[in-house]
């Protein structure tokens, strides 16, 4: 006998490896499927060649918590020498056994012990093979399977089951004859579900457990069939059941899904044997069930477990796999064997020395015994080559575990995390090059992580940084701020994008500071949250957004002059068209009236008034960069000494003007009509920000190299080319202006004197745009101010100035001209002058009539006097049409607007002349003597 307490030495074979997995796999299940142990151990014959068998089985009967012993024989005088003088509950019988059958033993054990119990147990057996055991009586027939050895102990608890219920029956029935109570009462005691039926069906007899499950009393079901009770589908299965055992006489023995009449859904074990009468005929069915609900169940919810289990590691993006205490492989996942393509079969039983090359082999080993030694789980980095004999980086987690029996295993599972150190690789390579600088910090605030930029931005290298607190690199004005926003920011992190946040200071080694913006974002690593800030220097870009706009400030100045331009242009040609016919009707009717007339006195009153309201016009064109220019070569020195009377007369007496003039100025190529405005209106400007007091008022003359730089801190230059200038420079040491005046000291009509019509600095900065120079101005308030205005140099020496033109008094002309003019007062005023001088003339009232009467007339008609602006055809129109007409056609052009805006259309075509409007009839008579010199007399 072999107790329980014990266990069997398995010998070693060639069979020893399946049957060690068998074991684990039969053992692994046995206590969810066990059934509840008896009061007594169960006495079981084992007849069987294989021993270590003997020991499977009692590995599986132990791990199932049942209590029993065990006699094992090998062959056929063991056999029957523990029949005869053993007692014993259950026979497990193999049915091939060296010198006796199974069928053999079987027939042994009837002999001796009719009531014994067999349940065979081989692995080799086949359905004759089994059906032939159950004819000769064997109680069960079990695979040497996992799924049959499970359901081992299931079986010998049943068979002892029976075998007690067959005594008890067999008692019964020797005490039938005394009295059918006796058997009544046995069957009642029992805790199965007794009934009866006879050939058609209908309950004659069911047990007290019979009447519990249908819910009736006896007097309810008697009579009754299945189809009373069950739905159509149990009740005609029932009926099938009971009709195979009538038709066959033998009994079934079943395992079956079964609904109680209140709808409860059970399993039950089903046993129906056929009913005899005295003679032996079938009369009925007797059956015999009771509940296995609970072992179905566990049998079913470890089913799932395995499925669940196998579906787990099958879809698992991890490598598994489970080793013994030696490290010998006894399983893997799929995905170990499509990784390494290598086959469960052939890994089992091979250690990682027989697997991979000897340095890689001894790594796995040794953190497998350390998680041996330690019995704690274990998180690694192991380097595992894959076949493509590819070192591959893994992240790998080891964890102990031991099985019933006390041994020891160690489980793994992996991933492959190449391509991610790969990408932290990359990662780092990128972040060393990243234009701004990174910070990594911890919960703390300590450094954690610092860039090259980094570095290079704030000077610190980055052993001085990392475990610092990062409070460090902001001044220290704003630290206690900075670590309030950084711990809210911890209790609510999220992230925030560059730009988004408000502009910060950072704080550079040497103690110097520097705009930035920061970009933040939460980070999860394993010691917790992290904080990275990428912080970008914005010195430069602020320089960039000055300059620019400064730029777009020019650029709106710019745009501003443009517009007020095209209106000064538009209000100056009206102006000019009606002081044109004031000054002409003025002159004609001096030339009308006797000198010594005392009407001479107010035309001449009338004609400077003119004069003076074109002068307005003029300065209006003047500061929209549109005034009348005659260019020529100056010297800017000789220019000023000319005006230096002019100039000490008109500034303010308490005044002190003084000059400091350089020798040897180049020419510049300028109008000297304006440039004598511009210095004017400045010393006026400068000696009326004196004010009472006696002050000082500076004239200086320069040449300079202006490079770009300098040019774009100046007033309306964003175009100028770098190069040498002359400059004028004009300082008072007057009151000064603030910010806001600067700001507005070049815009028209602003003034802060009293009398200032605010229009001469306005014209000043025009004059200077005209001739392609800036300006540039300094002030302070209470130290003065200083205007220094630069004009391009020219090549070549100053132009002397032009002599005086003779007096053209007495000049007539002859012959025909045409005045086109589509204002009546400028076409009539222009052509009363022009027969003042001798011509005969035509009028025309706008471009198509010119045309015409050019046309028909072109023959007699000397010169034309074109206006610019007309209605059906303009100027340049009427012009070309006149020049198809006669290619030598003589056509002076007549406008209020500047020559050179004026005749930019007709460059190139042979305009005849130019004459600005007003003009004096002096004027007009210099044009047409120039034009024709030939027709006077």
């Amino acid at each position: 006998m072999i107790p329980a307490s014990e266990s069997l030495t398995l010998p070693s074979g060639s069979g020893s490896l399946w049957l060690r997995d068998l074991k684990r796999l039969v053992n692994a299940d046995a206590s969810a499927q066990s059934p509840p142990p008896s009061a007594a151990p169960i006495r079981l014959l084992y007849l069987d060649d294989e021993l270590d068998l003997a020991a499977l089985v009692t590995d599986t009967l132990k791990a199932a918590g049942m209590p029993f012993t065990l006699a094992a024989a090998s062959h056929r005088s063991d056999f029957e020498h523990n029949l005869n003088v053993g007692a014993f509950d259950v026979v497990l019988c193999d049915l091939t056994v060296p010198g006796l059958t199974g069928l053999a033993a079987m027939d042994l054990v009837r002999r001796a012990h009719p009531h014994l119990p067999v349940i065979v147990l081989t692995g080799s057996g086949s359905e004759e093979l089994a059906v032939d055991a159950m004819k000769r009586g064997a109680f069960d027939y079990v695979l040497k399977r996992p799924e049959q050895l499970r359901r081992l102990p299931f079986a010998i608890r049943e068979a002892v089951e029976k075998a007690r219920l067959e005594a008890q029956l067999a008692q019964a029935r020797e005490g039938v004859q005394a009295s059918e109570q006796l058997y009544r009462s046995l069957v009642e005691a029992q805790p199965q579900r007794v009934f009866r039926k006879d050939r058609e069906g209908r309950f004659i007899f069911g047990n007290q457990k019979w009447c519990e499950t249908l819910g009736k009393l006896p007097e309810a079901f008697l009579g009754k069939t299945d189809f009373d009770f069950y739905p159509k589908h149990l009740a005609e299965k029932y009926r099938a059941d009971d009709q195979r055992v009538l038709d066959t006489g033998q009994f079934t023995d079943t395992v079956e899904a079964h609904t109680t009449p209140s709808g409860a859904r059970m399993y039950v074990h089903v046993v129906k044997t056929p009913l005899r009468d005295a003679q032996g005929k079938v009369i009925g069915v007797q059956g015999i069930f009771w509940d296995e609900t609970e072992r179905w169940q566990a049998e079913a919810a470890l089913r799932e477990s395995e499925e669940r289990f196998s579906s787990f590691m099958a879809h698992s993006p991890a490598v598994a796999w489970i080793k013994d205490e030696a490290g010998r492989y006894l399983y893997v996942n799929s995905l170990f064997e499509r990784v390494f393509q290598r086959r469960l079969a052939e890994l089992q039983g091979k250690d990682d020395f027989a697997l991979w090359p000897h340095d890689v082999a001894k790594q796995l080993r040794d953190h497998d015994l350390t998680v041996l030694r330690t019995s704690k789980s274990l998180e690694i980095q192991e380097t595992v080559p894959t076949p493509d004999e590819q070192p591959h980086q893994w992240w790998v987690f080891k964890f102990p575990f031991e099985d019933r029996q006390g041994r020891r295993f160690v489980g793994g599972m992996a991933v492959d995390i190449t391509e991610q150190k790969r990408a932290e690789t990359r990662f780092r390579d990128l972040l060393e090059s990243a234009p701004d600088a990174l910070v990594i910090t911890n919960r703390q605030g300590e450094v954690v992580l610092v860039n090259a930029q980094t570095e290079a931005l704030f000077g610190y290298t980055r052993q001085e940084l990392i475990g610092q607190p990062v409070e460090r690199l902001v001044p220290e004005r704003l630290r206690v701020e900075h670590a309030r926003y950084r711990a809210d920011y911890i209790t609510a992190p999220q992230r925030r994008p560059m730009g988004i946040g408000m502009e910060v200071a950072g704080l550079r080694k040497d103690g110097t500071e520097f705009p930035a913006e920061v970009a933040l974002s939460p980070l999860a690593a394993e010691e917790g949250l992290l904080v990275s800030a990428v912080i970008r220097d914005l010195t430069e870009r602020k320089k960039g957004e000055a300059q620019r706009l400064a730029l777009e400030r020019k650029l709106q100045d710019v745009q501003k002059l443009e517009s007020l331009g095209v209106l000064a242009g538009g209000i100056a040609h009206d102006f000019n068209n009606l002081l044109t016919a004031i000054i002409g009707n003025a002159g004609l009717a001096a030339m009308e009236t006797p000198e010594e007339s005392s009407i001479q006195h107010f035309l001449t009153n009338i004609e400077q008034v003119s004069l003076q309201a074109s002068a307005l016009c003029n300065q209006m064109l003047a500061y929209a960069g549109r005034g009348q220019i005659t260019a020529r070569r100056l010297n800017l020195n000789r220019l000023i000494d000319e005006m230096t009377h002019l100039l000490q007369i008109s500034i303010s007496k308490k005044c002190v003007l003084k000059f400091h003039l350089t020798e040897g100025l180049p020419a510049v190529v300028a109008d000297s009509a304006q440039v004598r405005q511009i210095i004017f209106n400045l010393v006026m400007n400068a000696s009326e920000a004196i004010g009472d007091k006696s002050r000082v008022v500076s004239i200086s003359t320069g040449m300079m190299r202006a490079d770009r730089v300098y040019l774009a801190e100046t007033y309306l230059s964003p175009d100028l080319p770098a190069g040498d200038y002359v400059y004028v420079e004009i300082s008072d040491t007057g009151c000064g202006m603030n910010v806001e005046t600067r700001a507005k000291v070049f815009d028209p009509f602003f003034t802060t004197k009293f009398k200032g019509r605010g229009l001469g600095l306005a014209a000043v900065l025009g004059i200077v745009r005209r001739h392609r120079g800036a300006i540039k101005v300094y002030s302070e308030l209470g130290r003065g101010t200083t205007f220094k205005f630069l004009l391009p140099c020219a090549e070549g020496p100053a132009e002397e100035g032009a002599e005086a033109a003779p007096s053209l008094a007495a000049w007539k002309g002859a012959g025909t001209v045409l005045v086109v003019d589509d204002e009546e007062t400028v076409r009539s005023a222009v052509a009363q002058q022009v027969e003042a001088f001798g011509f005969t003339v035509l009028l025309a009232a706008d471009g198509r009539e010119a045309v015409e009467t050019y046309r028909s007339r072109a023959g007699e008609i000397v010169a034309v006097l074109l206006d610019m602006t007309m209605p059906h055809l303009s100027g340049i129109e009427a012009f070309r049409e006149m020049r198809r007409i006669k290619a030598d056609a003589q056509v002076i052009l007549m406008s209020g607007y500047n020559e050179e805006d004026a005749t930019s259309e007709f460059a190139g075509k042979g305009l005849a002349g130019f004459l600005h409007k007003p003009f004096k009839p002096s004027e007009l008579r210099e044009k047409l003597h120039a034009l024709l010199p030939g027709a006077g007399q």
